[in-house]
């Protein structure tokens, strides 16, 4: 337990909750598979939630049954509900900063860019700061600023209801129509495309940056040191961006492409191994990559 990364974490709930009814179909926010994806990065030993919940009654037994502390922030005359949220979260992650010095990495489940001052303050106390957001309504400058940013809407158990496409109506009295026939089998649902990674280019970012950690330590690279690398590169990275469920299984995945090669681990049947980097004009550079004992996400 004292090798486990001891976890704050901090939600800015109306920033969630409208998030994902605004930008996710209408759809209701669910805390389990924020605390899915934090319970394989470290012990959570605070949860805590600020809104005016009287605004979210469903909400309050969903994250009550999670364990979750709700911080009542009651809507005043003339005063701003959000900003007293997002002043009383910052002041209270500074003080468990302080106060709690084994706490070594705090989640703010926001995507509000109001918070990246609290996030470099927090880094420069030698805290790792993962953020939560909903894709669509995180602003672009809070991601960059973290160790690592996991959009919701990517996360494992979250199901996007696919949006509703409205027939548009005529102005005028409407004649009798011919009801639309169905899709094609072979044409796309306009819903389904979704981004995808390019492979290729991931092959290109992992060799790239295995030879450049062979060539400032000059030992081996393990899986761990690896994946905080990309994180560093990208805070969104995510190998299930690319289709893979684990980070292990992306690193197979390049072996078999002759990207890296793996040897195996510490433990019997843990995969590790040397990592090519192939450089323009057809030179191959060799480096060692070791996985860690644990899993990796």
């Amino acid at each position: 337990m004292d090798q486990e990364d001891r976890i704050a974490l901090f939600l800015d709930y109306e920033n969630l909750a409208l998030g994902a009814r605004d930008h996710l179909g209408g759809m209701s926010f669910d805390f389990r598979p924020i605390a899915d994806a934090l319970a394989e990065r470290g012990r959570v030993v605070v949860r805590r939630a600020y809104a005016d919940w009287s605004y979210f009654d469903e909400d309050r037994r969903m994250l009550t049954r999670s364990h979750v502390e709700l911080i009542e922030m009651p809507q005043r005359m003339g005063a701003s509900r959000k900003n007293a949220a997002d002043i009383k979260m910052a002041v209270d992650a500074m003080e468990l900063a302080f106060e709690r010095e084994y706490i070594s990495t705090f989640v703010l489940c926001t995507g509000d860019s109001d918070f990246t001052p609290l996030v470099h303050k927090l880094r420069g106390l030698n805290k790792r700061v993962i953020g939560v957001g909903v894709e669509k309504s995180t602003s672009a400058l809070l991601p960059p600023a973290c160790d690592e940013f996991l959009y919701y809407d990517r996360l494992e158990g979250v199901e996007v209801p696919a949006a509703r496409t409205r027939t548009p109506r005529s102005p005028r009295v409407a004649e009798p129509q011919l009801a639309s026939p169905p899709p094609s089998p072979e044409a796309p649902h306009p819903e389904a495309p979704q981004p995808v990674r390019d492979v290729d280019a991931l092959a290109v970012l992992v060799a790239q940056t295995v030879a450049g950690l062979q060539g400032s330590s000059g030992g081996e690279v393990t899986a761990s040191s690896l994946k905080r690398t990309l994180l560093r590169k990208d805070p969104t990275f995510s190998e299930s961006d690319y289709g893979f469920r684990a980070f292990g299984e992306m690193l197979r995945h390049l072996a078999d492409r002759n990207v890296i090669e793996l040897a195996d681990g510490p433990a019997k049947g843990d995969p590790g191994g040397a990592a090519r980097a192939r450089r323009p004009g057809g030179g191959v550079r060799a480096a060692a990559i070791r996985r860690a004992g644990r899993h990796h996400r």
